[in-house]
């Protein structure tokens, strides 16, 4: 009985794989089952670019939150101005100190020192992301009624439809002027990483 069974499986099999130009009735046309395993190796499928670009912008996000709750809660007031923005720290106890603001990419980063009365140094320290409708190149700030104002253009006139594209990745540090330095020698380049 099993000499029959055995033999009539071999003719199927045989019979299924010698037809002539013909697709075999017992092979699916469908795509093996490991082609959809996520190995990213012979994967067909495309990758999931939203939950990876995602996951690293909220930890991206969640660093400058937690960044802005261990340094204390600062008096910082944003202006979206009709031809400006404008950010305003409300910082009066540095006004006479060595101000140093930068930006990198959309990153603008402010530091401040000055020595107390016990001659210590004091830090004052801010990282900001900035909007991304901004010319950061003819950004530059100052320092008046007790409150650091930092000055940065739009880069186009507000209510202008633009085609948006990819735009590009700036990798150079701006050292942001006071207001009537020259600009010129205020870019500091970085290699790329």
């Amino acid at each position: 009985m099993y000499r029959l069974l055995l033999l009539f499986a071999i003719f199927i099999y045989s019979n299924g794989h010698f037809c002539e130009k013909k697709t075999p009735s017992w092979k699916l046309k469908q795509r093996p089952h490991w082609k959809f395993h996520d190995d990213n190796k012979s994967s067909n499928l495309p990758r999931n670019y939203f939950s990876e670009i995602s996951q690293k912008y909220m930890d991206f996000e969640e660093s400058l939150l937690n960044y802005c709750k261990s340094n204390g809660n600062i008096g910082v007031t944003e202006v979206y101005g009709s031809d400006k923005y404008i950010l305003k720290y409300d910082i009066p106890e540095y006004e006479h100190s060595n101000i140093t603001v930068n930006i990198f990419n959309r990153l603008l980063s402010i530091n401040a020192e000055k020595k107390d009365k016990d001659g210590k140094n004091q830090v004052f320290q801010n990282v900001r992301l900035l909007p991304d409708i901004l010319d950061f190149e003819a950004a530059n700030w100052n320092f008046e009624s007790k409150l650091l104002k930092i000055f940065i253009p739009y880069k186009i006139e507000l209510g202008i439809n633009l085609l948006k594209d990819c735009g590009t990745l700036n990798r150079n540090i701006i050292n942001v002027p006071i207001m009537g330095d020259d600009y010129s020698k205020n870019i500091i380049f970085r290699s790329a990483v």
